[in-house]
């Protein structure tokens, strides 16, 4: 069986699934619990795998710092510290994670 790529409602995450997702949701690079905007530079359309794994990760971050151990895969990883790293660079702002 093929991957299913998503014409428009692509997860920005994985690209393609297998099965294919039903939906995508709408991520907060910098979460709006942490002061994140709601702007179109800080939103992602992911699927609600990479969406649970991103937060998992973001929680791991701000309990443990920026050398704790991320699980999922690299853009699931990269999109957490970019999210951990922009709540820092904004003097960590609303609650972490």
């Amino acid at each position: 069986m093929q991957p299913v790529h998503l014409p428009g409602d692509q997860c920005t995450v994985h690209g393609y699934h297998w099965p294919p997702v039903r939906r995508t949701v709408v991520h907060h690079l910098m979460p709006r619990g942490m002061g994140g905007p709601d702007t179109a530079e800080n939103r992602v359309n992911i699927c609600g795998t990479g969406h649970d794994t991103i937060h998992t990760n973001i929680h791991t971050l701000c309990l443990h710092g920026p050398d704790a151990p991320l699980v999922g895969t690299r853009a699931e990883r990269a999109l957490a510290l970019r999210g951990y790293q922009a709540w820092i660079d904004a003097g960590k702002p609303g609650h972490p994670e």
